[in-house]
């Protein structure tokens, strides 16, 4: 049996021992940077971390936890969420750091100087991945793997005749998000989708008044409630409210394309 398996086997006590112990016995040359991805799945990491961050008077430890975790993914995972909460209350060991969408120039400069894209295309992955070099990263990645793009003068472009849909596995993790979202509208949830298919077609802005003038139109009633359910899921966001209306906008363009998407194969 490996030591991994023997990890597995033992409870939470023992194993944030087993883990400190070679922590502690890395750090006596120099501290350790920590390093914890995605913690909005990582229920045990959290734990630990808190574990360590409390017992720092009586046990100091010279470590530090860089945790990153998904805003829009944190949404679905409350007991993460309160973990993180609870870290985040233990003084000024622990602090938040919101990483914002990458500005224009830096999303110039990952598109046509890192991803060699440039032109039309260049304009196109930066709108699409909405300042997320991951999912710009991964979108050319696709469209390597699918041997759509040749080389130009300006850098890589579309082949003629190809076109630059939307990924499979990023179209199913929107898709099932916002499936999971709707699902507490019950019996509504059809004609939400329906609703936001009808928005998508306006535009990554919606406008309260001629959303539910077009939903008029095609026969659909929008569900009360929908668009605040989908505000506390970040899945969009309110752009400007006046006396009367609210405009509102999907929270990132691949959402809206994988709306779209949906509305299209169906």
């Amino acid at each position: 049996m490996c030591s991994s398996d023997l990890l597995g086997m033992a409870g939470p006590a023992e194993r944030y021992a087993l883990v400190r112990r070679v922590l502690e016995r890395a750090t006596p040359a120099r501290p350790v940077i920590l390093r914890l991805e995605d913690v909005q799945w990582g229920g045990d990491a959290l734990a630990f971390a808190d574990a360590v961050l409390r017992s720092q008077e009586e046990e100091p430890l010279p470590v530090l936890f860089v945790m990153t975790a998904r805003a829009e993914a944190l949404a679905e995972r409350p007991v993460e969420a309160l973990q993180i909460s609870e870290i985040m209350g233990v003084g000024p060991a622990a602090s938040w750091v919101e990483v914002r969408p990458l500005g224009e120039h830096e999303q110039v400069q990952l598109v046509e100087g890192l991803l060699g894209l440039g032109g039309e295309l260049a304009d196109q992955v930066r709108e699409r991945s909405g300042g997320n070099p991951a999912f710009a990263v991964r979108l050319v990645g696709d469209w390597v793997s699918r041997g759509i793009l040749e080389v130009r003068d300006d850098g890589f472009s579309l082949r003629p005749g190809a076109q630059a849909e939307l990924p499979d596995d990023l179209h199913a993790v929107w898709d099932a998000r916002l499936d999971r979202a709707l699902a507490a509208l019950g019996e509504r949830a059809h004609l939400a989708r329906i609703a936001l298919e009808v928005a998508a077609a306006l535009g990554p802005e919606v406008d309260e008044g001629e959303w539910g003038a077009a939903c008029a139109a095609a026969g659909v009633v929008v569900p009360s409630g929908l668009v605040e359910r989908l505000v506390s899921e970040r899945l969009v966001a309110p752009v400007e409210r006046d006396e009367e209306e609210l405009i509102w906008a999907f929270s990132h363009g691949m959402l809206r394309e994988s709306v779209e998407r949906r509305s299209e194969e169906h």
